[in-house]
This record gives C-alpha cells, structure tokens and sequence, in this order.
C-alpha cells in the first residue's frame, strides 16, 4: 500500500497537519472579513483563566513536540492512525499559532445547546483524538 514505508507515512502525516493548520487559519481569516461575530478565548480551554500566557504556550509547545515525536516514530501506526494524528498536531499548531497571533484563540463555530464556540482546529483535535483512541484502545488489529 501507498503508505508502507516510513518515507512516505511522514509526508502524509505532515500533509494532514498542514492542511488543518491552514484550514483552520484560513476560515477564522473569512470570518473575519465577513464580520460574523467570533469569541477570543484568551483562556486555556472553555474560557477557563490562566495567568502566565507565555508559560501555557511553552508548556504547549513542548508536549506537541514531545507526544507528536512518540506519535510519528510509533511503529504500529496504519493510516487512519496516522491521519488522526495529523489531524491532533494541525489543530494543536493552530491553536498556538492563533494565541501567537492574536492573543487567544478565536472561536466562531456555535455548538447548539451548550453556549459553547469552538473552531476548526477544536474540531480537528477532538476527531483526530477519538480516531487516536479508537485505533490504538479498541480497534485491536492494525490495518497497512
């Protein structure tokens, strides 16, 4: 199959958390120009205050690293969890590369219900996440 090696896995991989990083990045770009109303979530997740901005992006910064390393050099990976976690590092790297840019991060996807707002990156991290646990808790065979 296409993605066997690892020489082909690692562009793979990397493709899909480019393509969320700039998905991601691109709708809050239009959003904006749209001027349809987006939330500033300055706050670590749910609004939720941290005090030491700088200190949060450092520790993010350094666990994306540090899990997406172990997530890629992982030799039982088949595609769907490789492109899981494409999905996880895209939208992990958008939501830094907006708190870098814009002092939080913007959310402007209502969730019906709850009042929350989320965005593409939250979306893409929450699916990557459950492709993740499904693939490496409960799916029990890896498929190539």
């Amino acid at each position: 199959m296409f993605l066997d090696t690892q020489v082909n896995r690692l562009p793979f991989f990397w493709g899909i958390s480019f393509v969320v990083l700039l998905a991601d990045l691109l709708s809050k770009t239009l959003v904006s120009y749209l001027g349809q109303s987006m939330a500033l979530n300055q706050g670590i997740s749910f609004g939720i205050e941290f005090r030491y901005l700088s200190i949060f992006l450092g520790i993010c910064l350094l666990g994306i690293t540090v899990i997406m390393s172990w997530f890629v050099y992982s030799e039982r990976d088949n595609v769907y969890l490789l492109f899981g976690k494409g999905l996880f590092l895209g939208g992990a790297f958008a939501n830094v590369v907006d708190r870098f840019m814009s002092g939080g991060v913007r959310d402007w996807i209502p969730l019906p219900g709850v009042g929350v707002y989320n965005n593409l990156a939250d979306i893409a991290i929450f699916c990557g996440v459950v492709i993740w646990i499904y693939q490496s808790f409960i799916k029990t065979e890896t498929l190539s």
